[in-house]
């Protein structure tokens, strides 16, 4: 595993080769649906932990990431969204915060 010191200074010294990187290692993670793998990810890049979150919390965010992954598998994508509805999560990383603020103004 790469220690923070070489995150960090490839992300100062070559930040597109960082982002591609960054992206190719958020994809892989999320896209095995290994919670170790995911947990690995979060921790490498943001220093995370989410073992704090509930099961089912920690599984809603990993599914509506994949949702807004734009080059996310179509097949994926589609098993994602029935999870989160089968859960009763909406697709949207920021969905609901932007009902509640739709339902204000309009009051």
């Amino acid at each position: 595993m790469i220690n923070d010191a070489v995150v960090e200074s490839t992300r100062k010294e070559n930040p597109r080769i960082f982002m591609e990187q960054f992206i190719k290692d958020r994809n892989e993670a999320l896209f095995s649906l290994d919670r170790k793998k995911i947990e690995a990810y979060l921790r490498k890049y943001n220093g995370s932990n989410s073992d704090h979150l509930p099961e089912k919390a920690f599984w809603a965010e990993v599914h509506r990431a994949i949702c807004n992954i734009k080059d996310a598998p179509p097949e994926l994508q589609e098993q994602s969204k029935k999870w989160l509805k089968k859960n009763g999560y909406s697709t949207g990383a920021f969905a609901a915060r932007n009902k509640r603020a739709r339902a204000e103004v309009e009051r």
